[in-house]
């Protein structure tokens, strides 16, 4: 009876629908794949039509597990580099410990948290990933309050960017642009034809 369920099995998986189904599977794992390799991931091997859908399904997941784990470390990353900040500039504020260059300091080598951030992503993070909404949502409102405890820590000075133009030097011949001609040059040709 068993062999005869089996049977049933392997004609229902090789009727034509579903290995055409199979097929455009296939091709969208490969065509991930091929993504993957481009943005720097690296497959154990290189994967084809002739590859297994199971043995490509998992390799692409494995590979987006991993670029999860980096993506999220990273942002884990920007958030010790805006904490820091924020600490030194409110520390400064209130003169509570001497942590002046202390935020340049702890961040000036990143990659040596990637080791103990790993671990936490693999304990509380490694089902999900961080939204990239969220991700996004943290980079532009944790730069928007740096800068404005900057500016508030700082009296409130705002240095501008872009250079200002130089101050425009009038020449004595023509010191003002009401005056569309030079008199002083047209007197003294005045005279000199005078004294032809």
């Amino acid at each position: 009876r068993s062999r005869k369920m089996e049977k049933k099995m392997e004609d229902i998986h090789n009727f034509p629908d579903i290995q055409e189904e199979k097929r455009r599977e296939k091709t969208v794992f490969l065509h991930e794949l091929n993504r993957m390799k481009m943005a720097g991931s690296i497959p154990t091997r290189n994967y084809d039509e002739t590859d297994e859908l199971a043995d490509i399904a998992y390799e692409c997941s494995r590979i987006k597990a991993n670029e999860d784990q980096v993506s999220t470390v990273s942002f884990m990353k920007d958030f010790i580099k805006l904490g820091a900040t924020g600490l030194e500039l409110m520390n400064n504020k209130f003169n509570i410990l001497r942590l002046n260059g202390w935020s340049g300091e702890v961040t000036s080598d990143m990659e040596r948290y990637n080791r103990p951030l790993s671990k936490i992503y693999q304990r509380y993070w490694r089902k999900g990933s961080v939204s990239p909404f969220l991700e996004l949502g943290f980079l532009l409102f944790g730069s928007l309050i740096v800068h404005h405890f900057k500016n508030l820590l700082m009296g409130g000075a705002s240095i501008s960017s872009s250079p200002q133009p130089p101050p425009t030097r009038v020449s004595s011949s023509a010191q003002s642009r009401n005056v569309p001609f030079n008199f002083g040059n047209n007197n003294a040709s005045n005279g000199n034809n005078g004294n032809v």
